[in-house]
């Protein structure tokens, strides 16, 4: 027997009160990801099934929405990629600091994966997923804010274009997107996921996980972040470091660029 709960229905729950075991053929069992909390203890039979639906519809209606625990976003940089053009993948390496970062976040309760398109996000998404046995969601409002194109492009003139890019936030790169305008994509994607309460990875990129903390929370909490090269200014975000924001009202920042779960991942 599997009950499937809308995300905005079982932040409800989650306020309402007592876990409700489930029953069948007189073995109890539960689901750590897929708990179900109603205002009384029940046990689920096949001759009380449709009690219990009833009653978990009208605790969904009648459970306060203000008390909803928040929603949780986990933000994940890919993992090392491979150094050429186009759209690489992971290296070796890459693959390792996925793995690691998966075992890391077993002990959080994310129920959601959503992933840039781009292969070693999509990479690093999978290797995660099969740790925490999710499936993963694409979504493109999750891609870097520019891609080093295939042709005739030396890696200095990209460089510039994203260090200029990053100090003047409205700039429109040749190669892709405004600072600005990438972390306004990501914010929107968030707002829709606002109110689930869920836990939810975002697995996406270092320039456009940073756009999106800049737009929510300015640059003065990224400060550890900066770094001075040739071509000017910039922020860096090692691959796979895990950053955990809370969508209340104002947001807020939990956990800033944590990378201890790698230290065992052999450089």
């Amino acid at each position: 027997l599997e009950l499937t709960i809308a995300p905005q229905f079982l932040a409800k729950l989650r306020s309402s009160g007592i876990l409700l075991r489930f029953e069948l053929n007189d073995s109890p069992w539960s689901k750590e990801q897929k708990i179900v909390y109603l205002p009384m203890g029940l046990h689920i039979t096949t001759e009380n099934i449709r009690q219990v639906c009833e009653t978990i519809l009208n605790s969904c209606y009648n459970a306060p929405m203000q008390s909803a625990s928040p929603t949780t976003i986990y933000f994940v940089r890919h993992g090392q990629k491979q150094l050429h053009r186009d759209d690489p993948g992971l290296t070796e390496l890459g693959k390792s600091q996925a793995q690691s970062t998966g075992s890391f976040l077993k002990q959080f309760p994310i129920t959601r994966i959503i992933a840039s398109p781009l292969k070693r996000t999509q990479e690093t998404a999978e290797q995660i997923a099969h740790q925490l046995k999710l499936a993963v969601e694409i979504n493109e409002a999750l891609v870097e804010r520019m891609e080093w194109p295939a042709e005739a492009v030396t890696k200095q003139q990209f460089s510039q274009e994203w260090v200029k890019a990053t100090n003047n936030r409205t700039y429109v790169p040749q190669w892709g997107t405004s600072s600005e305008d990438t972390g306004k994509r990501i914010a929107d994607l968030l707002s829709e996921h606002a109110d689930s309460g869920e836990h939810i990875l975002i697995v996406s990129h270092g320039g456009a996980i940073v756009d999106s903390l800049r737009t929510m929370f300015g640059d003065a909490p990224l400060e550890s972040l900066k770094r001075t090269y040739d071509e000017g200014t910039d922020f860096l975000m090692l691959n796979c470091a895990i950053t955990q924001v809370i969508l209340e009202s104002p947001p807020q920042l939990k956990l800033l660029h944590y990378t201890d779960h790698l230290q065992q991942v052999s450089e």
